[in-house]
């Protein structure tokens, strides 16, 4: 479940050209992680930083196959 998310613009850049991502896991504990990431142009300059902090949620007990629906068969008849 994110908790928050930021986007940093840092300079102008062209929507419709080729960018470079990166991100990193900074951190994961307690339920809660946090990653960064990056966008630079291709010319090399950073344009945008983003970081989202996110809550994991514990496994739910459940049944340990999860059931599956009955294929349903249809028929087709002429008349």
């Amino acid at each position: 479940v994110p908790l928050d998310l930021s986007i940093r613009i840092h300079r102008g850049f062209r929507a419709d050209d080729w960018m470079l991502h990166g991100h990193e896991s900074v951190s994961a504990a307690d339920y809660r992680a946090l990653t960064t990431g990056w966008f630079v142009s291709p010319a090399g300059r950073l344009v945008a930083s983003v970081s989202q902090e996110t809550a994991l949620l514990p496994p739910v007990a459940g049944p340990a196959e999860p059931q599956r629906a009955a294929p349903v068969l249809a028929a087709c008849t002429t008349p």
